[in-house]
């Protein structure tokens, strides 16, 4: 079973500075699990629970379907493959791709041209526990100036079966992290 936690934290323009900014230093990157967690229906081979914290519900595009080995959710693709998984970073699957800041790209040669950043971040073998941790600055599609900024937090653990303890997450040092901050001005 693949295990997703998202926690998001998501602030405007008034909560930019001090003291906030070290208050959200200080969040916790995971949480413990709820306590009927693993009592969910786990029919989807690629079950994931979300536990979300944040000010917004916004935590982005969230694309499943069961008979693939695929998940899209926030700024990540999930691939399943023989005995792992394959976690991407997708800039392009941000829920406000088009209003985020700054904006992650590469350059393809073969088109002399930038695309939005899609690579791989990690694979996550059994018993293998990822996280992904990126930022971005939105600016709203009507353009009244107002913006908010997010910071997204994502833990993967790839569990040898379907129950582990409540707080996994919490007591247990990720084996791999991915990291894509930029500095939100």
């Amino acid at each position: 079973m693949l295990l997703i936690q998202i926690v998001l934290s998501s602030w405007d323009k008034k909560q930019r500075g001090a003291p906030y900014a070290a208050e959200r230093s200080h969040r916790p990157k995971s949480y413990v699990l709820p306590e009927d967690f693993f009592k969910c229906k786990k029919d989807n081979p690629l079950f994931y629970p979300k536990h979300i914290i944040g000010t917004r519900n916004a935590i982005g595009h969230i694309s499943t379907n069961p008979k693939s080995d695929r998940i899209e959710l926030n700024a990540i693709e999930v691939i399943k493959q023989n005995d792992s998984y394959e976690i991407r970073y997708r800039f392009d699957f941000l829920h406000s791709y088009n209003s985020a800041i700054p904006k992650r790209r590469k350059y393809n040669s073969q088109f002399d041209a930038y695309e939005p950043l899609n690579e791989v971040a990690f694979q996550l073998s059994r018993n293998e526990y990822g996280r992904i941790i990126h930022n971005a600055k939105y600016y709203p599609y009507y353009g009244d100036g107002n913006c908010w900024y997010e910071m997204s937090i994502i833990n993967l653990l790839y569990l040898e079966n379907d129950l582990a303890p409540l707080d996994i997450l919490v007591e247990r040092t990720p084996d791999k992290i991915y990291k894509q901050m930029a500095m939100l001005y």
